[in-house]
């Protein structure tokens, strides 16, 4: 083997296992991608990750984590907050996703109560998070739940990139006219969904699942219509969020019937 990789490995090796938890912030990507501290989404005050002589405080934290257990009843209450992530990326904020009309709510409650697992669904609304100033944290989501009666908390997060942009056809847009019957603009938007369902109680996660959908239009600048295609994309992402979703929940029931069974 060439030394200059054995070198490279060595290195990275000593990276991994040095005093700071660089290594564990970057593993916690995939939950501050909510926008809020590591520390707030595991449920606990203390600074576990990206401090330094960290190795104490990550296995009594994982001590914690461990000694968790389910608390999710047969037939559970479920409270749904609808976060939308404007700008992606490690610190961004999440908000909860205002636009949500009737008709969507009527098809996540469908889908929700279809399963076996859920007794009734309510919607998280921002005068519910009092709780930490009003900042969309973990904490402040579950006391909402909490105030909500519900023993769980599903957490739907949205995430869309856009990417608008004129084929060579475009030229002729300047001369205004041909906005309106020439096919030049292009407007693509990724949307993905990202659903995690968590105990109201003591934050264990019980489940994660995501859904990714690309919506492409091209199309006379004139009749874009961006609205329309998040729109599009959302909705298409979230159909196969809640069919990868459907399998993990009766899975998750059946495993909480058997449980309840055998107590």
């Amino acid at each position: 083997m060439n030394r200059s990789v054995i070198l490279c490995a060595l290195v990275s090796l000593l990276s991994v296992v040095g005093c700071t938890a660089t290594a564990l912030h970057v593993q916690a990507m995939d939950m501050t991608e909510l926008g809020v501290e590591p520390n707030v989404l595991r449920g606990t005050r203390e600074t576990v990750v990206g401090t330094t002589g960290g190795g104490i405080q990550t296995d009594a934290y994982i001590q914690t984590a461990l000694a968790r257990r389910a608390q999710m009843p047969t037939r559970a209450k479920v409270a749904v907050a609808q976060l939308y992530w404007e700008n992606p990326g490690l610190g961004s904020v999440p908000t909860l996703y205002s636009r949500l009309d009737k008709e969507s709510k009527e098809t996540i409650r469908k889908q929700l109560t279809d399963r076996k697992l859920f007794s009734s669904v309510s919607f998280i609304s921002e005068v519910q998070l009092s709780y930490g100033g009003g900042a969309v944290t973990l904490d402040a989501l579950r006391v909402a739940a909490a105030d909500a009666n519900a023993d769980v908390v599903l957490l739907l997060i949205n995430r869309q990139d856009t990417d608008r942009y004129n084929n060579p056809l475009g030229l002729t847009y300047l001369a205004v006219a041909p906005m309106l019957f020439v096919p030049a603009s292009h407007y693509n938007v990724m949307s993905v969904e990202t659903a995690l369902l968590l105990d109201v109680r003591n934050g264990h996660l019980y489940l994660s699942a995501e859904g990714e959908h690309t919506e492409a239009w091209v199309g006379p600048d004139y009749w874009l219509d961006r609205e329309e295609v998040e729109k599009a994309a959302r909705k298409a992402a979230t159909d196969q969020l809640f069919e990868e979703m459907t399998h993990q929940l009766d899975a998750l029931a059946e495993t909480i019937e058997k449980k309840a069974s055998e107590a």
